[in-house]
């Protein structure tokens, strides 16, 4: 019978990551925070009254600003929008506010962002370039690291009997990306 037990590992440096910098960014606006305040049932939502004044969604739901109705009322009540509430998908509904062109009252209307601009929002409110759908960045700081512990154990024939057993425990990790920030 024999029993062999090893180790391999390997590391391997300057891998190429491929960055989206162009990501929806909803957490130094505000804007997850008036999300998860409209999705609480709060009515009176400073930023979300700024983003959709005067917009009409139209059928039963209104105009915000008209009759008393609120943009975050109005949110929740909109086919357009009350499933991203619902759902508490807050990248998404950036997006409809980054994108959507039909919403917007005049002179917005039309525009994509228009509602950013409607609320004399800057265009990069949302994304940082607006014009753009994806951004990405590429840069060789990746890094990976890959452990394994193999052990074999063979009984060679004896008496018409024989046997092999291999086990390995591994761990893969990476690719890694440098501490930096973009």
């Amino acid at each position: 019978m024999t029993f062999d037990i090893g180790w391999v590992g390997n590391h391997a440096v300057h891998l190429q990551n491929n960055h989206q910098i162009n990501d929806v960014n909803v957490q130094e606006n505000g804007l997850l925070a008036a999300f998860n305040a409209v999705r609480a049932g709060q009515d009176n939502v400073p930023l979300m009254e700024q983003i959709f004044k005067g917009v009409n969604f139209g059928g039963t739901v209104g105009t915000v600003g008209v009759g008393g109705l609120t943009a975050a009322q109005a949110l929740r009540r909109s086919t357009t929008t009350n499933a991203f509430i619902a759902n508490g998908n807050v990248g998404g509904f950036a997006n409809l506010i980054n994108t959507n062109q039909t919403l917007a009252p005049a002179p917005n209307n039309g525009k994509p962002g228009g509602l950013l601009l409607n609320a004399g929002l800057p265009q990069n409110f949302i994304v940082v370039s607006p014009q753009y759908g994806t951004v990405n960045l590429i840069d060789q700081f990746g890094y990976s690291t890959y452990h394994s512990l193999q052990s074999h154990v063979t009984m060679r024939p004896s008496h018409g009997l024989g046997g092999q057993f291999s086990y390995t425990f591994s761990k893969a990790l990476g690719p890694w990306h440098s501490a930096r920030r973009y």
